[in-house]
């Protein structure tokens, strides 16, 4: 049996473009800990928490959009350390010998399609990696190792299991023992590879959750790897469930929508809070920042699956068409700026989740510091990243070198939280002390910051809350300070 080994429903973060980070580390003599140190930290400045991503054997596992990565440190000699990216993209058909040509297609784009990374295979798993020796590594070429790997697995996942199905003649499930629901040629093949990865119990209960599904009058979408249950609105359609089967140690599963349901603007938030409250009352998840993971095991059973499949046509009776969404005309002073399009079309779906006067709070910001030369991303609607570039300087144990951080974040309101500024805190010390060599401007700067008004440590943040009646004047030293510590970071008086 093969099957693709996909997450699509569990989108647990989001990757900066190229460039967002620069840190030149030119120390030669790493440590595996160092890496590892180094690993944790590109995690931690895209918004992952490292700690939670680390298994008992210290690889660390995330999850990207369609994709799950495996990062980590290992000893591939006596004392010889690499450090290795990999992801799990294909189970193989165990014991096939009718293959070489598909073997051969992975060898030809090992030469010139895959970034630096490459294929392999163990056990009846295809697998795409990268590794190099942890000497002279740096957490650039982390970023860009994490970055290549997710480029070469989303761009040939689905080519892949294709070739991979023609190249099999025999399927492992016979199409007239699938479910009776209609379905293409093309998904009947998908679901018979679906299902010769399931054991018998997970076959029972996804066939009598798809009829079930049907008769009750939606779509099921039947994608490599995965069986999606959906409802249709005007121009889309909304996932509300999918199946995955088992894939090596991963167990096959049915993943709801869970807080993402929240995000696609069609149901209120008293119809999620129902729909999650019935879920726990029969069944016990594991939840994810959006999705909830149910394992299909002799503990779920028919009777479980039919309380789910009425549970999930509840909430589909709940849909709405979500509002259509206001667009703004960017204000001139950001029109004005030379950023790239999808960033202002970023930033123009953050500033039209916020009031007037948030509005103009944030242009002021953008605009001043774009205009004294600061960098302006955003990466993702809801959060606006204003960056400071350092100066080359002895940055402890890594040797000399440039950092680029997020000295402010501007973000929009969210479920529960009003708009706020994210401010950098600790730049003179602490364990990344980007700006030790500026320790008095570093100190005015926390000094008249922390004086504005609605400003609060709330744990290990800093910030400002914002609301429609903050003053000007505020927001004026607030960037003036920004500008007065970027003005002295650009020289590095202990050179």
């Amino acid at each position: 049996m093969f099957f693709p080994v996909d997450d699509s429903y569990n989108l647990l973060g989001h990757w900066d473009p190229p460039g967002t980070e620069k840190l030149i580390v030119k120390k030669l003599n790493i440590t595996p800990d160092e890496a590892r140190k180094m690993i944790d930290g590109v995690l931690a400045k895209h918004g992952m928490d490292p700690a939670k991503a680390v298994d008992k054997d210290g690889w660390r596992r995330i999850s990207l959009g369609d994709t799950n990565v495996v990062i980590g440190v290992i000893e591939w000699q006596p004392e010889e350390f690499h450090f290795v990216v990999f992801v799990p993209l294909l189970g193989l058909p165990p014991g096939e010998t009718q293959l070489s040509d598909y073997f051969r297609a992975l060898l030809i784009l090992n030469h010139h399609d895959t970034l630096g990374a490459r294929f392999s295979i163990t056990g009846d798993t295809l697998f795409l990696n990268i590794s190099r020796p942890i000497r002279g590594l740096d957490t650039q070429e982390v970023d860009d190792s994490i970055r290549s790997i997710l480029v070469v697995a989303d761009g040939m996942r689905e080519k892949l299991w294709e070739t991979l199905v023609a190249e099999v003649e025999d399927i492992p499930t016979p199409l007239d023992a699938l479910p009776d629901v209609p379905l293409t040629p093309k998904e009947a093949q998908r679901l018979s590879v679906i299902f010769s990865a399931c054991d018998e119990h997970g076959r029972l209960i996804f066939g009598d959750l798809m009829k079930r599904w049907f008769r009750a009058g939606f779509k099921i979408d039947v994608t490599p790897g995965a069986i999606g249950f959906k409802i249709p609105m005007v121009e889309r359609f909304i996932g509300l469930a999918a199946l995955r089967p088992g894939a090596g140690s991963q167990r096959q599963l049915c993943i709801l929508g869970w807080e993402s349901l929240r995000n696609t603007r069609s149901f209120s938030d008293a119809a999620v809070d129902q729909f999650q409250q019935t879920i726990l009352t029969f069944a016990k998840p594991a939840i994810t920042e959006s999705s909830a993971h149910i394992e299909i095991n002799d503990t779920f059973d028919i009777n479980s699956a039919r309380k789910l499949i009425k549970v999930l046509v509840v909430l589909a009776g709940q849909a709405q068409e979500p509002p259509p969404e206001q667009t703004i005309q960017l204000p001139l002073q950001i029109n004005g700026l030379k950023l790239g399009s999808k960033t202002k079309q970023r930033i123009s779906q953050t500033l039209n989740d916020c009031s007037p006067r948030i509005q103009e709070i944030f242009t002021f910001l953008i605009s001043g510091w774009h205009t004294a030369g600061g960098t302006v991303l955003c990466n993702r609607p809801g959060s606006i990243y204003l960056k400071l570039t350092t100066a080359e300087h002895d940055f402890g144990e890594y040797g000399r070198l440039t950092n680029t951080f997020n000295l402010a974040v501007l973000s929009g309101p969210k479920r529960n939280q009003g708009p706020l500024i994210t401010v950098a805190w600790d730049l003179a010390r602490g364990e990344y002390p980007y700006l030790d060599y500026a320790a008095g401007a570093v100190d005015q700067f926390e000094k008249t910051v922390s004086s504005l008004p609605k400003f609060e440590k709330h744990g290990t943040v800093h910030r400002i809350l914002l609301t429609t009646r903050y003053k000007s004047e505020a927001i004026d030293q607030l960037l003036q300070a920004m500008l007065a510590l970027k003005a002295a970071s650009q020289t590095n008086e202990l050179n």
